[in-house]
């Protein structure tokens, strides 16, 4: 096995909340996941998720700090992150509605 990463840029549209990207060609295992911020206009925090292929919440952090980078190894536990990937597609959420189209980036690291 062998560790990959795939990053994809997010962009919030001006006046929007989310954006949700869509299906990542990615089989793997999850081991992490680092988002790169921007200055936010309306809001200071917002959640990162990635989803399964049918919706639901493989993982999800909340009250995540605006302009800066965040990385994410471990689960609500303490456990590191080791959760199947097929699929998947990464969500943000902001804690407002922004002024101006905002950029996040998202690195998925996962075992192939």
């Amino acid at each position: 096995m062998r560790t990959l990463k795939y990053s994809i840029p997010l962009i919030v549209a001006d006046g929007g909340t989310t954006i949700e990207s869509s299906e990542l060609p990615i089989n793997g295992i999850l081991l992490g996941l680092v988002v790169v911020a921007p200055d936010l206009t309306s809001s200071n925090t917002y959640t990162a998720s990635i989803l399964d292929e049918e919706g639901g919440t493989i993982i999800s952090y909340a009250t995540l700090t605006e302009n800066t980078t965040t990385s994410k190894y471990i689960d609500a536990n303490n456990a590191y992150l080791h959760a199947p990937l097929h699929n998947p597609t990464v969500k943000i959420v902001s804690s407002g509605a922004e002024t101006g189209a905002k950029t996040f980036t998202a690195h998925i690291y996962y075992e192939s």
